[in-house]
């Protein structure tokens, strides 16, 4: 079903993913930082995605890309369920109720994966029609990098036009245009063309929680092996990034008293 993609989607694609993801997008800011003249990036953010899927819109992607009738109503029950309403109407409020044409269940396999066959739509129009050199994306979090101001504007009224009209969806306030000299959130981190760095509410997060973990430890709640797989687990995030001075401060906060076990 990933057949087709472009290069440069790293969500729920074979041998991509996150990381890689961050690689290119360094690897692009490294590139135009030798360039002369000021870069900016556009940052793309999409209303409520998840719930505002236009299952019409998704099925007729599918209906496009196989010529099976039996898949095709197999998709169909997978994502017009008649049991549970996922979506939001697409003006309406949050707080109006859900309905059953639009939105996926936020976890699903499957609707990750729709979801991508659902923004490859996006994807090709920037890369075909408008033909954005610097374009990634993982799943709904995109950027584009360009050499002024004004073609970030541009492209942002012809994406505003598409995702309004063809994806039957809209930006929110979030999306904003910046220059990449302040660096570039993006799956969880912040990215310049010299470093890469924990996005501040993430670093924040593992502060406090190894504060609050060394904190039961020394009040004998919490076992040693409990804490070993947070630390497992933070550390695998914090080596794709330039951590040593994170890493320095939580040391300080974070002190196990390993003759306790």
């Amino acid at each position: 079903m990933t057949k087709g993609f472009i290069t440069h989607t790293y969500a729920c694609v074979n041998g991509r993913g996150a990381h890689l993801a961050i690689k290119q997008l360094n690897y692009w800011l490294k590139m135009v930082n030798k360039k002369p003249g000021k870069w900016y990036y556009l940052k793309l953010d999409i209303s409520k995605f998840f719930y505002r899927v236009d299952h019409d819109v998704l099925l007729g992607i599918f209906r496009r890309r196989f010529n099976d009738e039996r898949l095709h109503r197999l998709l169909e029950k997978l994502i017009c369920s008649e049991y549970t309403s996922f979506g939001l109407e697409r003006f309406g409020d949050v707080e109006a109720g859900r309905v059953s044409d639009k939105g996926m269940p936020i976890g699903n396999l499957t609707s990750q994966l729709f979801a991508n066959c659902y923004l490859d739509l996006l994807d090709q129009h920037c890369k075909r029609s408008l033909r954005i050199k610097h374009y990634i994306r993982y799943m709904d979090d995109v950027i584009v990098l360009t050499d002024s101001k004004d073609a970030a504007q541009m492209y942002l009224q012809q994406i505003t036009a598409f995702v309004n009209e063809v994806l039957l969806l809209d930006l929110n306030k979030k999306t904003a245009i910046r220059p990449v000299s302040g660096g570039i959130e993006f799956v969880g981190y912040k990215i310049w063309w010299s470093h890469v760095r924990l996005r501040k509410s993430t670093a924040l997060r593992a502060k406090r929680r190894y504060a609050y973990m060394s904190r039961k430890y020394t009040d004998g709640e919490l076992g040693l092996e409990e804490i070993k797989r947070v630390i497992v687990s933070y550390q695998g995030v914090m080596k794709h990034c330039d951590s040593y001075n994170l890493r320095r401060k939580i040391s300080r906060t974070f002190i196990l008293k390993r003759n306790r076990e």
